[in-house]
């Protein structure tokens, strides 16, 4: 069976979460920051990197990308994720862990596993220091996670004030930004087709505008026009 490399990231983003024990994880994150890794976590302080491959090609070249020098790149533990039997355990760069795939499964061949070490940076410095990068590209976790949070308080207002909503109501203003922001998208659309009549652009904009800043009032608009921006 053929896994793809998209198929691939997410199942390494899920598994970053049931076996890893991340509290959050993201799949071809695209952040800005640089690296784009495939899958990436985080449990408590501990930053956990997965690359995907499904080609020893793929695999041989990853050792040419500028975050693989020393000192760079994100990850404090990193695993290659591969198709079963694609690449040895000796073939791994130093430091680097081996997950390997199945249609039905993961399983770690090379790295620090959860069951036979704790997940922490003290532990992992005295039982698996080998396995331990802590000279890091950490700016570009930060930034990473900035990224994310931006964008999630372009759907839900302030991150903090959202978090101590009740959680129904919090999910209902979510829904009620997003659908706000996507029919704000439709309405750019529209402009565009109908650019020769700015007129008509103009009207249905400033008509949508003024809805839009009674509805949600004027911070929460121009959140909800800033993200439709960034979906165009």
């Amino acid at each position: 069976m053929s896994l793809s490399h998209t198929e691939l990231c997410l199942r390494a983003a899920r598994w970053l979460k049931s076996t890893m024990r991340c509290q959050v994880s993201f799949a071809e994150l695209d952040s800005g920051a640089g690296e784009r890794p495939d899958a990436w976590g985080l449990n408590q302080g501990l930053s956990i990197l997965v690359e995907v491959k499904t080609s020893r090609r793929d695999f041989f070249k990853d050792a040419t990308k500028p975050w693989r020098e020393v000192g760079s790149g994100m990850g404090m533990l990193r695993y290659f994720l591969t198709p079963k039997g694609l690449i040895k355990p000796e073939e791994l760069p130093k430091g680097w862990g081996l997950v390997e795939a199945t249609a039905k499964q993961l399983r770690i061949v090379a790295g620090v596993h959860p069951k036979l070490c704790p997940l922490y940076p003290s532990s992992l410095r005295v039982h698996a220091p080998e396995f331990l990068f802590e000279q890091r590209d950490v700016w570009s976790e930060l930034y990473a996670l900035a990224s994310v949070i931006r964008r999630v308080e372009a759907r839900t207002g302030d991150v903090q004030a959202f978090t101590k909503l009740d959680p129904d109501v919090g999910l209902a203003l979510a829904r009620d930004h997003q659908s706000m922001a996507v029919r704000l998208k439709e309405l750019m659309v529209e402009a565009e087709r109908l650019r020769g009549d700015r007129g008509q652009m103009q009207r249905a904009m400033q008509v949508y505008d003024k809805a839009l800043h009674k509805a949600v009032g004027a911070e929460q608009a121009r959140r909800i026009k800033e993200e439709a921006l960034d979906w165009r």
